[in-house]
């Protein structure tokens, strides 16, 4: 295949994490094949755009490249919650063998192994919440997208003052529940774009 390309789905958004056979970082969400595909029930296929009304006036498929065939399955973060896909692409009309197909899945499962092992590292056990590292490297990509598009950035760190009064007056288990609870809090309270993170003691939020 001359393209093939692992895409995350945003809000509004899909970003292109990697590519080959196009020259493009990100697209609207609303002109993306891969909004469809993280709603399909498998493999979703589509061995002519031209003749497909969800696709044959995308700009890729009138315009260059000229996008003829394509086939994605998706990705999930968690058993039930897909992030976006894996596809492959063709200038020209083509199908798919089962063997082709079960190929495919199987790529998918390596990136979700991906995923998962990148989540272990970078989310705290306990709140669910991004960890350390896992709030570095996610702010640093949020803090580029608002430069590249000339939009503020704004960043709040909370210190839960008296914790310690939890954990001594209540016992352990206590205080875990409530940084459990106030992570669920925040995160049901902001947006989804937004980064929420717990840095050791804190817990700590940025968003764009």
């Amino acid at each position: 295949m001359p393209i093939a390309f692992v895409s995350l789905i945003g809000e509004d958004v899909q970003w292109f994490k990697s590519i080959q056979g196009m020259e493009v970082e990100q697209t609207p969400r609303e002109l993306s094949f891969c909004s469809h595909t993280i709603i399909a029930d498998d493999v979703l296929v589509v061995e002519d755009l031209t003749q497909d009304a969800r696709f044959r006036d995308n700009p890729i498929v009138v315009n260059a490249p000229y996008v003829r065939f394509y086939a994605g399955v998706k990705l999930r973060a968690r058993e039930e919650f897909s992030v976006g896909s894996l596809c492959i692409a063709d200038t020209k009309v083509r199908s798919l063998t089962g063997d082709d197909l079960n190929i495919l899945k199987d790529l998918a499962q390596m990136i979700e192994q991906e995923f998962h092992t990148q989540s272990m590292a970078t989310t705290g056990e306990l709140t669910g919440l991004s960890n350390r590292r896992g709030f570095r490297s996610i702010a640093q990509h949020s803090l580029a997208l608002c430069r590249r598009l000339n939009k503020t950035a704004s960043l709040m760190f909370f210190d839960l003052d008296g914790f310690k009064a939890v954990n001594d007056d209540y016992g352990h288990a206590e205080g875990d529940k409530v940084l459990r609870d106030i992570g669920r809090l925040m995160l049901n309270e902001f947006r989804n774009s937004d980064v929420v993170a717990r840095i050791g003691g804190g817990m700590s939020f940025v968003y764009c």
